[in-house]
């Protein structure tokens, strides 16, 4: 009798597991769809999600018998967007250091620490950020001793599985004042320390040695084999000149993280093919490298050719600490970037899929199109506009829960719910 029972649980447990692993069939109709290849939106078109994919879009698409059905008529549907740079994972409370994991010590080197080992899934920032139409981000490091930071990883903000996608992704370096401070006091010394590592790997390389790799020259192997870009942080148009030589001599990727100043450079940003991860809201100096910001930035880097990625304001200088906490208000900072003059859809394409241009996820992530992750967002209104709300949101085929701990917070606390029982774990 026991093992009948015990065979009857485990069927159960086999059931419930395949049917909770299982993506829903979804059909989307109705509303104005940006799929971010055509230049106009679509109307009149159905959306089908099979397994966690897009299966099809397009007009008189058979809806499947067993699809959930949602009606977008008069709503706005875009891919879920991404930000380029945010600590996700990595903090809860940043005046609490034990629940910041962003940065390394003196005791591991830049270029040996890996964000995604500190990364926590069940972080209650996630679901927040996630409700506001973030679907996924890269999340970075921070230099603490050192201006070489370490590695990044890229995520995506679903509920379920595993949401690191790539880890190591680039190697993070900051090479402005704050990594000129780390490495002495001059920027001399950080890009001395930079170029020191970069020529030690390229030798090690040249003489093709079969012994061990020094594993703090592992990852400028995989940089000057162009397997993952460098990201430099620099905001001073020198400072970014100097990212530009530096990819040109020694044949690598580069990235900007920053570029206050990189609408002075723009032509050469755009020839040299390197882009640039931008906060569109930073528009008046707040450092002495930031002299030169302003509000078109990112008009004049769209001008010049120049791809872009957008992410909130670092915590540096005068800059609110909105970089993670408020990551899903990224849409609102491309609105200010659209009120200043760049190309409604050049925004919306900073937000999914010239960012996956930047990060390499575009075969998989940034289009609304048969065969890419289905990360799918439904806006009640304009999304780049502050009262608009992410009605749905759809990550990896499957449909988010509308709940997160602010919203069970506020619930709880409501005055009308006052007398209610307290929950077992306060008894």
């Amino acid at each position: 009798m026991k093992s009948l029972l015990y065979l009857s649980l485990f069927l159960v447990i086999i059931i419930r597991t395949s049917l909770v692993s299982q993506a829903e069939t979804i059909a989307i109709t109705g509303g104005k769809v940006y799929s971010m290849i055509d230049n106009d939106p679509l109307t009149n078109v159905t959306i089908l999600i099979v397994d966690e994919k897009i299966k099809a879009i397009g007009p008189n698409i058979k809806i499947p018998r067993n699809a959930v059905l949602i009606n977008a008529k008069n709503k706005i549907i875009t891919p879920g967007f991404m930000s380029s740079a945010t600590h996700l994972g990595l903090t809860e409370v940043l005046a609490v250091s034990e629940t910041n994991d962003f940065s390394g010590s003196d005791k591991a080197a830049g270029s040996i620490f890996d964000v995604s080992y500190g990364f926590n899934p069940n972080s209650t920032v996630i679901p927040i950020v996630r409700m506001g139409g973030l679907t996924r981000s890269i999340i970075i490091p921070s230099a603490n001793q050192s201006p070489i930071a370490g590695l990044g990883a890229i995520i995506h903000l679903g509920s379920e599985g595993r949401l690191i996608t790539h880890k190591g992704n680039a190697l993070f370096v900051e090479m402005g004042e704050h990594g000129a401070k780390l490495a002495g006091g001059t920027r001399g010394a950080a890009w001395g320390q930079l170029k020191l590592l970069l020529d030690r790997a390229k030798n090690y390389r040249n003489k093709k040695n079969k012994g061990l790799i020094p594993n703090d020259l592992t990852v400028f192997m995989d940089i000057l084999s162009k397997e993952i870009p460098l990201v430099a942080t620099v905001d001073r148009a020198s400072d970014i000149q100097q990212v530009i030589e530096l990819a040109e001599d020694y044949n690598i990727r580069a990235i900007i993280m920053g570029g206050a100043e990189s609408w002075m450079v723009a032509d050469q940003l755009a020839q040299a093919n390197i882009p640039v991860i931008l906060d569109p809201t930073l528009n008046f100096p707040d450092l002495f490298e930031t002299i030169n910001a302003r509000h078109d930035t990112a008009t004049l880097l769209h001008k010049a050719g120049v791809k872009m990625g957008f992410s909130m304001p670092r915590l540096a200088g005068l800059r609110t600490p909105a970089f993670t906490h408020n990551a899903n208000k990224i849409r609102i900072s491309a609105g200010i970037a659209v009120a200043n003059g760049l190309p409604y859809l050049a925004a919306l394409k900073a937000l999914s899929i010239d960012a996956a241009h930047i990060w390499g996820i575009d075969k998989d992530y940034g289009t609304l199109q048969k065969g890419r992750d289905a990360d799918i967002v439904i806006w009640s209104d304009d999304p780049l506009e502050i009262m608009t709300n992410a009605e749905i949101v759809i990550i990896k085929g499957h449909i988010m829960p509308k709940t997160n701990r602010q919203i069970m917070l506020r619930d709880r606390y409501f005055p009308a719910k006052l007398n209610d029982p307290i929950p077992p774990k306060y008894r």
